[in-house]
């Protein structure tokens, strides 16, 4: 109670803290408890003669479960409920980022353990579509000054999820309008990560001033829409975070290596891979998870 041997268990806690101090002491009861009154007497033993650890044993008495992969594809797309009110489906690529850290925050705080997304590359294509399509839009009424718009491209607009950025219909209505939607939705997305990193390392939901052990995977989509996603992803573990460009300890970022699409010279993502190795040997980040 009163932070005496502060040891820091946990790189993610501030036991100085009012919280963490708290938090200290709550664990040391329910961990007391756990042992004396769930558990059996020989797991009990066993656990305090070293022979197995129950992980996070002050957990064990609440029945709090562990990490867990969230369904980011079905509540961005869906929408969600928290406790306090209802979020709408995600409308763009800005907006999509921003739901992900509030989502990993909200989850985050009804477990212990790490939150993650098990390939975010894939999650955000129909978003970076969303953003594109209305960028076009935009471009239209006001690059080329256009009142009405041909029945097709209204069409593939209104459904532009269905539709890759990369279709030729819409560069060939209007170049202008094209050039000007696809630099405007590479500026939204590389802001829209930034965005996140910057919400992972500073939205502190536990007690201790911990932020959500959040990680990210991707690495394998080939659509090009997946490449921007994963390039801006890197391009943002490089730059790093703040005014001083410190390294980005959250979310811990995993490139998906895999045979066939990322992994030698003329696979579509080679490229991706050779732009990964460099954010690690700059950032430490991304991790390689072998798929």
């Amino acid at each position: 109670l009163k932070g005496n041997g502060i040891v820091n268990q946990n790189a993610n806690v501030d036991e100085a803290s009012f919280s963490g101090r708290k938090g200290e002491a709550t664990n040391t009861l329910t961990k007391w408890y756990a042992l004396e009154y769930c558990m059996s007497e020989k797991s009990k033993e066993n656990h305090l003669n070293n022979e197995i650890y129950v992980h996070d044993l002050d957990h064990y008495s609440i029945g709090a479960h562990n990490c867990l992969s969230i369904p980011f594809d079905q509540l961005l797309a869906k929408g969600f409920t928290s406790r306090q009110t209802d979020i709408r489906p995600a409308s763009s690529i800005n907006t999509a980022f921003q739901l992900v850290a509030v989502i990993f925050q909200l989850q985050s705080l009804q477990q212990f353990g790490g939150v993650s997304a098990t390939h975010l590359d894939w999650t955000m294509v129909p978003y970076v579509r969303k953003s594109f399509a209305k960028h076009y839009r935009d471009g239209l009424t006001y690059i080329d000054n256009k009142t009405e718009i041909d029945y097709e491209i209204e069409h593939m607009l209104a459904a532009a999820v269905d539709y890759s950025i990369t279709d030729s219909e819409y560069e060939a209505y209007s170049p202008a309008a094209y050039k000007y939607a696809m630099a405007m939705t590479l500026k939204e997305l590389n802001q829209a990560v930034e965005g996140m990193m910057h919400n992972l390392n500073t939205l502190q939901s536990r007690s201790g001033g911990q932020v959500p052990f959040s990680s990210i995977n991707y690495g394998t989509c080939t659509l090009p829409e997946g490449r921007m996603v994963i390039k801006a992803l890197l391009d943002g573990t490089i730059i790093g975070v703040g005014k001083y460009h410190r390294t980005s300890i959250f979310p811990c970022c995993i490139f998906q290596y895999m045979k066939g699409v990322n992994d030698k010279p003329g696979t579509p993502n080679y490229d991706l891979y050779r732009l990964a190795l460099k954010a690690t040997a700059k950032r430490f980040y991304p991790n390689y998870a072998l798929c």
